[in-house]
């Protein structure tokens, strides 16, 4: 059985809130924004939601690793559900590069909804 609860469901680069340590220059998320996609799952589809985005804006799996172990830190999650997560990222590259695609093809004025289509694609 899956861990449940809110997600967020939109974790990406353009949603977060980021300050940064004035002592030791390191950054930390202050803030979230944008719940519009926030609903009951799997927290183990949060983690592939953050993992699929922050892949795409560079470093590949290792940048995948850092967002699994920063995760993990504060919720660690059982060993199935880890196994899931290849699956999940993928799945959640592909939806955003579809609808993303579908959404501009019902508005072309909408930029935003192509922000994943340049490195999602490559």
């Amino acid at each position: 059985m899956l861990l449940l609860g809110l997600i967020h469901g939109d974790i990406n680069e353009q949603n977060l809130l980021c300050k940064q340590n004035s002592t030791t220059a390191d950054w930390h998320v202050s803030g979230v924004l944008d719940l519009g996609d926030s609903h009951h799952s799997a927290f183990v589809l949060e983690l592939a939601i953050a993992m699929a985005y922050m892949m795409l804006l560079g470093g590949g799996l290792e940048t995948g690793g850092h967002v699994i172990a920063g995760y993990c830190s504060l919720n660690p999650l059982p060993p199935a559900e880890l196994k899931l997560l290849k699956v999940a990222v993928c799945a959640r590259l592909c939806q955003s590069l579809v609808l993303g695609l579908y959404t501009h093809t019902q508005d072309p004025d909408n930029q935003y909804v192509l922000s994943t289509q340049a490195a999602g694609w490559s």
